[in-house]
């Protein structure tokens, strides 16, 4: 038999009324390994894509796959999920 099923801070917070991206974000970021995280001026491209984006649905979730972009823009290997206008093509991790 499953345990109770958790939500994930995101959500644990819209339940609750209060969305602080911001706490999010660096809960993220302290959780992830620095290796593992893109570099700032990366991570601020990928975050005006994701802006500008006609599948995010504001303020901050990807209509494509359901990912808070704040967060997922965090990782080095992570991808634009829009397979048919990849808004991250044209930004590198390279520094």
């Amino acid at each position: 038999m499953n345990g109770p099923k958790t939500l994930c801070p995101s959500c644990e917070a819209k339940k609750n009324g209060s969305v602080d991206i911001t706490d999010l974000v660096q809960d993220m970021r302290s959780r992830l390994p620095q290796e593992k995280q893109c570099e700032d001026h990366i991570y601020l491209q990928r975050i005006a894509a994701c802006l500008a984006c006609k599948e995010l649905m504001l303020p901050y979730t990807c209509r494509v796959c359901g990912c808070i972009v704040y967060l997922r823009a965090i990782s080095r290997d992570a991808y634009c999920p829009n397979s048919r206008e990849d808004g991250w093509k044209n930004i590198s991790n390279q520094t």
